[in-house]
């Protein structure tokens, strides 16, 4: 029984590795990556690998003994591997430009294109999107029909799953540019102390689909409030600081993002005592650092309605004197803004 139970578990593990592997074939992607010194070139290569690999492709990178690339060359690049699709990225004779190439073997087609690279530093990001969007555009030329036309060869829609077929029928994110947010933020402090409310507005800057850069301005917060016998504070809080957000999953509909946030804080007591204690008023500034997570569903091409939730610490950490209590502020202070996102 023993030996039979074995041998069951291996052909089961067998069978899964093969239906796995066959799988992660069928989402390959191969680089041909030529032998050139051109830091652009080579950038652009650093760039389309890691986007596709944020895609859930398998890439794989072949270097090649020439500066350039012939059709066959990623036809045979892609029949070796099984792969979808194999993509090569040179320089053009132009300067000024340089070239795509992809062989798409679920349609059978190999595509060219020549595009201008602006010099600057966003050129090499420039070449490795257009490279995605052309391999979008030639992955679904013939849509989820389950046979090419008979008049092309070479093509094995086979190798396109589920998860290709979503991947090119979604039509890229482009990056947003400037933005402008308005909403209302809810800090809590604990320590006894009741949820504050206020406005909060926020400018941006997005360079790409990827990165999201935010400086957010959030108060007056108010209706923080504490407590003791004999006495109690109520505390005005207004902020303000600098958010990297970082998309790490988005579709046209909806995105997720994690934040790091850094900037400082204002806190004003206001209080209020009867015998033995005396009411006083202080104020103090502290410095702000954060971690977070946010979400945005994009009810247009150009608005999305965000939320994001950050857990914030104050150094040095405010201490609040309640009557016979010492009320320590803000470590952690947790947020939450919501508001309306638009983007120009």
């Amino acid at each position: 029984m023993i030996r039979r139970r074995s041998r069951l578990h291996a052909l089961c593990a067998g069978l899964a590795f093969t239906l796995l592997a066959g799988q992660a074939a069928a989402q390959r992607i191969v680089l041909l990556r030529p032998q050139s010194s051109d830091p652009a070139i080579l950038s652009a290569f650093a760039h389309l690998q890691g986007e596709l690999a944020v895609q859930d492709f398998e890439v794989i990178v072949v270097d090649v003994s020439s500066n350039e690339t012939a059709p066959d060359d990623l036809e045979q690049a892609a029949e070796r591997a099984h792969a979808v699709a194999a993509i090569s990225l040179l320089r053009s004779k132009d300067s000024a430009s340089a070239e795509i190439w992809i062989s798409d073997r679920v349609t059978g087609k190999t595509s060219r294109r020549t595009i201008s690279t602006p010099p600057r530093s966003e050129g090499p990001t420039v070449l490795a999107v257009r490279a995605v969007d052309l391999l979008r555009a030639s992955l679904r030329e013939f849509g989820p029909e389950p046979k090419p036309p008979p008049d092309i060869r070479g093509a094995e829609p086979a190798r396109a799953p589920a998860h290709v077929l979503a991947w090119a029928g979604a039509k890229p994110e482009p990056a947003r540019g400037l933005a402008l947010e308005a909403g209302v933020a809810m800090q809590v402090s604990g320590a006894g102390f009741r949820p504050a409310y206020g406005p909060a507005i926020a400018v941006g800057y997005d360079p790409t689909h990827r990165i999201a850069l935010r400086l957010a301005v959030q108060g007056p917060i108010w209706g923080a409030r504490h407590a003791a016998e004999n006495a109690s504070v109520t505390v005005l809080q207004e902020q303000i600081f600098a958010e990297f957000g970082w998309r790490f999953w988005s579709t046209p509909t909806l995105s997720a993002l994690a934040l790091g946030d850094v900037g400082v804080h204002h806190l004003s007591a206001q209080g209020e005592a009867s015998a033995p204690y005396v009411a006083k008023n202080d104020a103090a500034w502290t410095a702000l650092a954060g971690v977070g997570l946010g979400a945005a569903w994009h009810v247009g091409s150009a608005a999305s309605l965000s939320l994001r939730a950050r857990s914030l610490t104050l150094v040095p950490r405010p201490v609040v004197n309640v009557g016979a209590e010492h009320a320590a502020f803000g470590r952690p202070l947790f947020n939450l803004t919501a508001g309306l996102d638009v983007s120009f």
